[in-house]
């Protein structure tokens, strides 16, 4: 039998299904905007931490300029500062010889709930520079050794080499050419100041004086300033051409920003010869930058109203130029001319290498020698007989470099201890960077670590089995004890070394303490060592460094070097490059690896 189908039916679960259909595709048609909505929230989500993260980075570029632009010594960071759509702020805090950045950027700037990204990174410091090339370096006063003492490495001596019985210089030994004591044209006065090397129209700067003998001129020095890290210049003495500097070079040297300061003072430029100078004639002392910067540049002190009667101060576009054009600057530049005086001699000595001296006396020469006078002394190598004298060396730290470690030390605060005496005795505790107004007395084995340069506006006493180290985080880098009281050099500011007081780097082989002394009475020591000493580096280019019978150390630097019977100095090779960090030289960088985002 046929069945007849129930269109009523069919038409129903048609209905159903539509519906079913309607339905689905409208909780899809939901999911889909859910979707789209969320994806479109994320979306900004992202854009906007984008953003934040953009911000919170420039102010860590803001940091970092201004800490470069104050030398670090001054920037602590800033709030709430409106940068475009959004805003940041930056904290700075000082970690070991580093300092760590955290900037946090804000989008919106204004209202709440705002979309937040910190960065933080670590800075490091391109850091002053100081090569000690060699085992001893001696300025004028030069260097007594008494028997059987010895100096492993070479030595350089602006003043005489003086021998006794089986005194040993395992590698070279130099003696400069005589300089007198006084500079022979001097301007001092500072009432303004000259750019050099800032822009092309002031490349460089000239002085021109009229030497009062003679003589050979042995070095200059120069009442200058830096702005930012400048390249190295070249320094001339040039001849004159119609009352400007001509493009005739008589000696050379170069000016290094390393040892320039932020602040003004004198720095020594040695020349690679040392050429006749003839009394009467003007000559010109010429500063010249090879290529000018509107940030990074020097200040050349200057007397506005030319005050020195023998010269005048020039400026121009480039020295070297085709047809240079000189404009006069209205003034005289801060600077001094030293001129050799006097030969000088090396006594009673075992050289191990070369012997370089104006005149040699009742030494052995293990490798060759040059001289213009040599007497009861034998040769194993070749003699060059009439070889000009050395020239005068720059020390590795300029007065000026001093000043700033100074500044960076006061920067940390100041200590004014009561009676005027600062003791640690038999105490452990970090120092640095502060200024001690008054001596300071470290002993009974006190353990000093050192977390900056420090400042001692007095005398300082390290003994008793005391330790004195720098902090880990130092690295590579080492810092400064400094010694000087400025309103009496010939009665304070002497360091005293007994009874087995330690020193010892950031335990990086790099890493040294230097232990600086500015006493300049020369009747005293400035720097008196009694015991062994490992991870120090003795400095004053003032006074007299005395080191006493069967001590050894690493490096000496100073104005007058006496070491007693069977004292050594044991030269280090990685003192050819010493760093220091909280120094004027060389900006603050990010430290490779540093950058992290961290949680708001």
């Amino acid at each position: 039998m046929k069945t007849t189908p129930n269109r009523q039916n069919e038409s129903g679960q048609v209905l159903i299904f539509s519906l079913i259909f309607v339905l689905i595709m409208m909780a899809f048609s939901g999911v889909m905007i859910f979707l789209v909505h969320t994806h479109s929230q994320q979306g900004q989500l992202g854009y906007l931490s984008e953003q934040a993260l953009n911000i919170a980075e420039a102010g860590v570029d803001k940091a970092l300029y201004e800490i470069n632009q104050a030398g670090g010594l001054s920037y602590t960071g800033e709030s709430d500062v409106v940068f475009g759509s959004g805003m940041y702020s930056v904290t700075v805090s000082d970690v070991g010889s580093g300092k760590v950045i955290e900037g946090t950027g804000y989008i919106p700037n204004s209202t709440s709930p705002r979309v937040v990204k910190k960065v933080r990174v670590t800075l490091s410091k391109s850091s002053a520079g100081a090569s000690f090339i060699y085992g001893v370096q001696v300025g004028f006063g030069g260097l007594l050794m008494t028997n059987n003492s010895s100096i492993s490495g070479s030595v350089y001596s602006d003043g005489n080499i003086q021998g006794q019985e089986n005194t040993v210089i395992v590698g070279d030994a130099y003696v400069a050419g005589g300089v007198s004591p006084n500079p022979d044209q001097e301007q001092a006065l500072q009432t303004g100041e000259q750019n050099v090397g800032e822009t092309s129209a002031r490349e460089d700067a000239a002085q021109s004086f009229v030497p009062a003998v003679n003589q050979t001129i042995s070095r200059v020095s120069l009442n200058i300033k830096k702005v930012g890290n400048p390249s190295n210049a070249t320094v001339r003495i040039v001849s004159d051409n119609a009352n400007s500097p001509s493009q005739v070079t008589l000696a050379q040297g170069t000016l290094n920003s390393n040892a320039v300061g932020t602040g003004f003072g004198w720095v020594d430029v040695s020349f690679t010869s040392n050429p006749g100078l003839i009394s009467g004639q003007r000559y010109w002392l010429v500063v010249d930058v090879n290529v000018p910067n509107g940030t990074r540049y020097y200040v050349w002190a200057k007397h506005d109203n030319s005050g020195y009667g023998n010269g005048v101060g020039k400026y121009s576009d480039d020295w070297a130029a085709a047809t240079p054009v000189w404009l006069d600057a209205a003034g005289d530049f801060g600077f001094q001319t030293w001129m050799g005086s006097g030969s000088t001699y090396m006594n009673s000595v075992i050289v191990g290498g070369d012997a370089h001296a104006n005149t040699i006396v009742d030494s052995q020469v293990g490798g060759d020698a040059y001289y213009q006078t040599i007497t009861n002394t034998t040769v194993s190598g070749a003699e060059y007989p009439g070889s000009s004298d050395p020239p005068a060396l720059d020390m590795p730290i300029s007065d000026a470099v001093v000043e700033d470690f100074k500044s960076a030390s006061e920067a940390g605060g100041t200590i004014v201890p009561a009676g005027g005496v600062y003791l640690v005795d038999g105490a452990a505790l970090d120092l640095g960077p502060v200024k001690i107004e008054g001596d300071l007395i470290i002993d009974n084995g006190s353990v000093v670590t050192l977390t900056g340069p420090v400042w001692v506006e007095g005398d300082i006493t390290i003994s008793n089995n005391s330790i004195v180290q720098l902090d880990s985080q130092f690295s590579g880098d080492s810092t400064m004890v400094i010694a000087d009281y400025p309103a009496d050099r010939f009665l304070k500011g002497k360091i005293l070394i007994d009874n087995n007081a330690q020193f010892f780097g950031s335990g990086d082989p790099d890493s040294y303490i230097m232990l600086l002394s500015t006493f300049g009475d020369l009747s005293t020591a400035a720097i008196d060592v009694k015991n062994n000493t490992d991870g120090v580096i003795f400095y004053t280019t003032q006074g007299v460094v005395n080191v006493a019978n069967n001590v050894t150390l690493k490096e000496v630097v100073a104005y007058r070097l006496e070491l007693a019977n069977n004292a050594a100095v044991n030269y280090e090779s990685g003192l050819a490059n010493v760093n220091f960090s909280a120094g004027p030289s060389g900006g603050w960088t990010l430290k490779k690896g540093s950058w992290q985002i961290v949680s708001p």
